[in-house]
């Protein structure tokens, strides 16, 4: 079977790098098209930019001649699907431009995230909201901001217990800042007690993602607990750690939530799907972990999934409050990947 021809949309950045990595051997896309600045246009991805990522630079991504972010020359490329990784602010307008010109795009940017119209996805979590796209060709379904993936996916085990209440401060890495990122005189042997907008997104978009899905009217109600999100950027360079705590309705012993997280499995609809770790929970009882240096790459299979499951540890219970530690790839489960798993659940449904 022929693969899905596929765009990248700011190729050049970490994103971009990340989502190359991911889609190197890919069994059912292929890299179609590489977009970048105008300025950059026509020349070979090799001599445009460094790559950045211990992962080779496929030879042939690598002599692919960059396109611009112009929406008739995406679409002549003949690709079908069209990954994001461009900043919100030039992502807005062409994202919409190819939704309209039938390309499918799947975005890691925040610009139409909270859109009522478009699907806000972490697959194991609320798979079933990529039916908001039944019957379109082109549509526009993102992932969400990398700090509320890791906080969702526990969070989801957590909710047949009724939360009421979420508390989560973050320890995120700088490559969440993109490349260049944060300065190092900024950052070295120094924590920064601020990271714009993101305490916001984590507010808004864990309440979508883990609201109720209206399947005849294909809309989603928000969920009706309070988050309460603090923010640190840390020297690290990959993986955001989270401390929550969560108020919830029903509450229960260490080991009953300790035996919530580690029973947890994916949809049957989201296993073996090639980028899907095969637990995408996994429980730490070291009374240390999870780490950024032995945890920010877990999951199987190693070689297409690393990097996708989140590790939770420390779990303790005072009364009607869960606290436990999380730790989860930013630029892999909270970004590119995230956004081919969310292609890969909409290949398998037949939106493409």
């Amino acid at each position: 079977m022929a693969k899905i021809k596929v765009a990248i949309l700011g190729a050049t950045g970490m994103v971009g790098q990340r989502f190359i990595e991911a889609l190197i051997d890919h069994p059912f896309f292929e890299v179609g098209a590489l977009v970048a600045s105008a300025k950059r246009e026509g020349g070979k991805y090799v001599e445009t930019d460094r790559w950045r990522l211990e992962t080779p630079l496929p030879e042939n991504i690598g002599e692919m001649k960059l396109v611009a972010p112009d929406a008739e020359k995406v679409v002549s490329s003949g690709v079908r699907i069209a990954f994001s990784a461009l900043p919100s602010d030039v992502a807005t307008e062409l994202e919409t431009d190819l939704a309209k010109s039938g390309v499918a795009v799947f975005s890691n940017t925040a610009s139409h995230r909270m859109d009522s119209e478009v699907p806000l996805i972490v697959p194991e979590v609320n798979y079933e909201t990529i039916d908001m796209i039944v019957g379109k060709k082109g549509y526009i379904v993102t992932n969400a901001n990398c700090s509320t993936t890791g906080l969702v996916l526990p969070l989801k085990v957590v909710q047949p217990l009724g939360i009421k209440r979420v508390f989560v401060a973050t320890y995120q890495a700088i490559s969440g800042a993109g490349y260049p990122g944060v300065p190092s005189l900024d950052i070295l042997a120094n924590v920064i007690p601020y990271i714009g907008k993101e305490e916001e997104k984590m507010q808004i978009e864990s309440k979508k993602i883990l609201g109720v899905y209206d399947s005849s009217a294909r809309t989603v109600r928000d969920a009706d607990f309070e988050v309460h999100a603090s923010c640190v950027r840390i020297p690290a360079v990959d993986g955001h750690l989270e401390a929550v705590e969560v108020e919830v309705e029903k509450p229960r012993s260490e080991k009953e939530v300790v035996e919530l997280f580690e029973s947890f499995e994916s949809p049957d609809v989201v296993k073996g799907l090639p980028t899907a770790p095969v637990k995408p929970v996994i429980y730490r009882h070291e009374p240390d972990r999870p780490q950024h240096r032995y945890d920010v790459n877990a999951g199987e299979p190693a070689k297409s999934a690393w990097g996708m499951a989140v590790s939770v540890g420390r779990v303790r219970v005072i009364e009607n409050y869960i606290r436990f530690v999380v730790i989860s790839h930013n630029t892999r489960r909270g970004a590119a990947p995230g956004s081919v798993l969310n292609a890969e659940l909409a290949h398998k449904k037949g939106y493409l």
